[in-house]
Parts: C-alpha cells; sequence; structure tokens
C-alpha cells in the first residue's frame, strides 16, 4: 500500500502532476462528498477507515467509521482542512460514514449542505471483520443541514407526502442529486437505490425518493429502477440523472466492508439496466439513452401536487439577505387564517413561502431593508389574498 498521494490533471498539458498532501489526513472511503465548484472546495463527511485504505491501519483489527470527520479540500491552494463538527451544533451526529451529501447555492452566504442517510458506527470502535457489530442505520426522518458560511450544522425533522405511511427506508451506499425549480422556489434532492447493512439479508433498493426543500417533505417518486448500491448519479442535460455503476443484491454483502467487493471477474454479475443508465426528472421515466441537447427542468406533477410553490419566488428575498442563520427552519405550508408562527416570513393561501429563523447583524441600513421589504410583503398579501391570509399569525 502506498503512502497518501494527491494527484492534479493539468488541463493545459493533459497530465497528471503530483501535489504535497496536508499532513495528518488520513485516507478513508465511503465518506459523503459534496463539491462547490464556484469557491472551488469540495468536502468529505465521515467515511470508513480499515487495513485497505491507509498504511496507518495496516494491521486494524477490523474497520471503524470516522467520528468528527468533515474534511474540506481546497483545489486553488490543494489543501485539506478539518472542520469538526462536534462543536459546530452537531455533537449528537456521531461516528458515520456512506450517506449522502448535497450542496444547495442562494441559501445563506455561501449556501449550505444537506447530509442524507447513510450509517452510524461506535465511536472510536473498531468493528470486527465480518459482523456489524454496533452499527446502525441513520433514521431518514431526520436531516443535517450545513450553513457553510458560518460553519454551524442543524438537525432537521422531515415529514411525509399527504397519503404516505412511511418514508424511505434507512439506507447505505444510495446516490442523490440536487436539481432546483425553475423559478427557484424549491430544491429537490433526488435519492435513488442504497442497500441495507445486514449481511445476511443485503436488501438493495431501486426506489427513487424526492426531499424536497424549503419544506423538508419526503416524496416518492419512483419505485421501478433497477436495485443497485455503491452507484453514482451525476445532473447532465440539464434535467437527467445519470446513473454510472453500482452493484445488485448478486454481488455480495452491502453491509460488511470486507466482503463488499469481489476479487474474480467470474463472480462479477452484470446489471440489468447496463453499467449506465438515466432518470429523466421531468417525467420520472427510466432510460438509457440521453437527450442530444439540454432539456430544462420543470418539477414533475408528482411533486408539484404537493408542494405546491406558485408565486413563491416573489418572496425568495426574504431568505436571500445577509442574514447569520441561528436556527435552520426552511419552511413550505399552507396557511390557514389561525396560522402561528415563530419564523420570520410570509404566507400565501395554497402557495407555500420560503422564511428562515434568523438573527440579524447589528447594521441599521439593514434593519431598514427588513423593515421596507416586510412593507412591501403587507402590501403583496393584501393585493394577492386579502380574505385568507394570515401573517406572522395574525
Amino acid at each position: 500500500m502506498r503512502e497518501s498521494q494527491l494527484w492534479k490533471l493539468n488541463l493545459a498539458t493533459s497530465k497528471w502532476e503530483s501535489a504535497t498532501i496536508t499532513t495528518g489526513i488520513r485516507r478513508a472511503w465511503g465518506g459523503a462528498v459534496a463539491s462547490v465548484p464556484s469557491s472551488k472546495r469540495g468536502y468529505f463527511l465521515g467515511g470508513i477507515v480499515e487495513n485497505r485504505t491507509d498504511i496507518a491501519f495496516t494491521n486494524a483489527p477490523g474497520y471503524e467509521y470516522l467520528g468528527d470527520s468533515f474534511l474540506t479540500f481546497d483545489s486553488g491552494s490543494a489543501t485539506f482542512s478539518n472542520k469538526t463538527y462536534s462543536t459546530a451544533g452537531a455533537s449528537t451526529l456521531g461516528s458515520i460514514g456512506l450517506g449522502n451529501l448535497v450542496h444547495i447555492p442562494g441559501i445563506g452566504q455561501e449556501g449550505i449542505l444537506v447530509f442524507i442517510g447513510g450509517a452510524q458506527g461506535p465511536s472510536q470502535q473498531w468493528v470486527p471483520t465480518g459482523t456489524i457489530l454496533g452499527v446502525e442505520l441513520r433514521d431518514m426522518t431526520k436531516v443535517w443541514v450545513h450553513d457553510i458560511a458560518s460553519n454551524r450544522w442543524y438537525e432537521q425533522d422531515t415529514a411525509l407526502a399527504s397519503g404516505l405511511t412511511q418514508g424511505p427506508a434507512g439506507r447505505i451506499s444510495a446516490c442523490a442529486v440536487v436539481v432546483p425549480a425553475p423559478d427557484k422556489s424549491s430544491w429537490n434532492i433526488f435519492v435513488y437505490g442504497g442497500g441495507d447493512l445486514d449481511p445476511n439479508s443485503s436488501e438493495v433498493y431501486g426506489d427513487t425518493w424526492v426531499l424536497s426543500l424549503p419544506s423538508f417533505t419526503w416524496i416518492q417518486a419512483d419505485t421501478k429502477g433497477e436495485e443497485r448500491f455503491e452507484h453514482t448519479c451525476h445532473l447532465v442535460k440539464g434535467s437527467q440523472m445519470l446513473v454510472v455503476g453500482g452493484r445488485d443484491k448478486q454481488q455480495d454483502s452491502a453491509g460488511d466492508p470486507a466482503k463488499n467487493y469481489t476479487t474474480s471477474q467470474a463472480d462479477w454479475t452484470c446489471l440489468k439496466q447496463g453499467i449506465l443508465s438515466s432518470l429523466d426528472l421531468n417525467t420520472l421515466a427510466w432510460t438509457n439513452s440521453l437527450p442530444a441537447t439540454d432539456v430544462d427542468y420543470q418539477v414533475s406533477s408528482v411533486i408539484s401536487k404537493v408542494i405546491g410553490g406558485k408565486y413563491a419566488s416573489l418572496l425568495r428575498i426574504v431568505v436571500n439577505w445577509e442574514w447569520e442563520l441561528t436556527s435552520f427552519y426552511l419552511v413550505q405550508m399552507v396557511a390557514p387564517r389561525n396560522a402561528s408562527l415563530t419564523t420570520v416570513g410570509v404566507m400565501l393561501p395554497s402557495l407555500g413561502f420560503w422564511a428562515a429563523r434568523v438573527h440579524l447583524h447589528p447594521h441599521p441600513d439593514l434593519t431598514l431593508r427588513m423593515v421596507l421589504i416586510l412593507i412591501l410583503i403587507l402590501v403583496l398579501v393584501y393585493l394577492l389574498a386579502p380574505s385568507s391570509v394570515g401573517l406572522l399569525g395574525v
């Protein structure tokens, strides 16, 4: 096994070049990954270490889920840093791996990261090879939200679309992409596939779920996908979720890291849909081809009938000011006359709204802007729906 190395591709010369790696960084696998091209940063949350990941663990007695590990990679300087999360609002997040992390821009100063699913292992303990002792699936009814600018974490409850009795099962090694509505009134996170922890059952999923923000509502989008795990998803052509690789339930255990690969090609099985497949996010239909040109994303009726969202973009300025989020809540709801709110926000009947509990920076110009925009909102509310709208519980 080699020492840790860092390589970069020089686009001008089309050649690979080595770079100096930050000391103290140990190689892991199974972390949740997200990239933010606008800031030239990438994120690696949690992960698993064992004797195949780094020479420091050559004699490891099993595998370990990393705790308090939130690596940030700055591609401009080619450096890593660890922004530990236990003192940043996520002391209960624990030792995690095999989940999904997505970036949503335009919220707060630098956007947010949303962490979904995965598993949690015992804190600072080796799990014996061939077992899942002390490892549990993370509950999908809760997600974690990271405000990048303030480096703060917030635990967020999720809701179920009307008519659903249960949401997505807990899972590891799924994939996720996020795509905004054309007017940015909602951001929809598509989560596809994944597997169970239990090496005896090796349940593998082929369903696709949507976690729609700002309501944080789970919506079942599709049940006809091929069962697979350890695949990746990529948003391409504007509205296509391209799925690459992965394995089906015939290819050993999804739960035990020591057994989740095959060394002999004779043991490999082929995915029925092939190594590449695509889900059209507009029609929610699976296909083995991509459109020749980009196709703009339009929120499917499966989603829009749950979240609504018409006219929500008129009020999106509410969360676009330079506010420091002290408790992260983004809500979308239908407002009855007697609705009560503890968040700064506005309601339109049957339309939904963006809202965030915030702490204003003590700047007089910003406070004046807030007063003016609230006056404008009152006028809009009165003009659009004078008979059925409540503002801040009134």
